[in-house]
This record gives C-alpha cells, structure tokens and sequence, in this order.
C-alpha cells in the first residue's frame, strides 16, 4: 500500500519534471515565438504598425521604408494564442492576423511578415536544412494561398 501511495506521490513530480524541461528546450511545448514585421512599402513609404492580442498591447511603431520591429511571446495552453496588427499608411488602413495558434503553431516559431501594398506575405526563415511553405494572406483575413518568398537567416539580420 506504501508503495501504491508513494507512486501516486510521485507522478505529479514526474509530470512537472517533465513540463520543466520541455518548457526550457527547443522542443519546448510552448516555444517562444517571434513575429517579426518588415516595411516593403512601394514609393519610400512610412508604415505604421500597432500590434496586440487579447492579454497585450505591443504598441504603436512607425517603420522607416525596409524598416522592421519585432516581439516574442508563448502561446496559451489552450490554442487561443493570437497577435493581430493595424497597418496604416497615407489614405489607408488594414488589419491582419500575425500569429494564430490554431493556424501557426506547427508553421513557424519566427513568423515573419512582409508588409506590402497588396498583402502581407510570411517570409520564411530557412535555418540549416529547413524548408517549409505557407505563402501570401490578404488583409483582413487569415487563410489564402500564395507564393512565398525565402530568406535564409544568415541573409536578414
């Protein structure tokens, strides 16, 4: 009976074990994601960009033309994760899901967006051997397919 009680005890120890050092590594349940946003603004234009989620407001940034901001965050436990911005230049404002759990969680850890005049278009990070491919979304929404264009880490700083 001792040893039955003493088992018991010690799942709940196990379990955390486990959670922590997941939760600490590459292969972390809930990784650390980084949305990164780029002005590919045609004519030299400034772009305004204000990001938040439900829980967090990330603030107004203005980006110079090729210019980037970037945040990171962990998604929830439940796939409710999602980080949506306004794009604002002269005459015209838009919006878009950055990041969603249900729609990135399996696609990228380093969501970046380039920001154009048609739509924003994930720019995938390839790292070592990685390849992946999501593509184009338009505004306003969160699901549509596209080209895609490539970036090797080591090229974007």
């Amino acid at each position: 009976m001792a040893s039955f009680a003493g088992n018991v005890m010690l799942l709940p120890l196990a379990l955390l074990f486990t959670l922590t050092i997941c939760a600490s590594g590459h292969y972390s349940l809930f990784p650390t994601i980084h949305v990164r946003v780029i002005n590919k603004l045609s004519n030299s234009l400034t772009l305004t960009v204000h990001c938040k989620s439900a829980d967090d407001d990330i603030g107004v940034k203005v980006l110079a033309p090729d210019g980037f901001f970037e945040f990171k965050f962990r998604s929830h436990v439940v796939k409710s994760t999602q980080f949506y911005c306004s794009f604002q230049w002269p005459d015209v404002l838009k919006w878009f899901d950055v990041y969603t759990q249900e729609r990135d969680m399996n696609k990228c850890t380093k969501c970046y967006w380039s920001i154009t005049q048609d739509k924003p278009c994930r720019v995938m990070v390839i790292e070592e051997d990685e390849e992946d491919g999501e593509g184009t979304r338009p505004f306003g929404s969160s699901l549509t397919s596209g080209s895609i264009g490539t970036l090797k880490l080591s090229e974007f700083a």
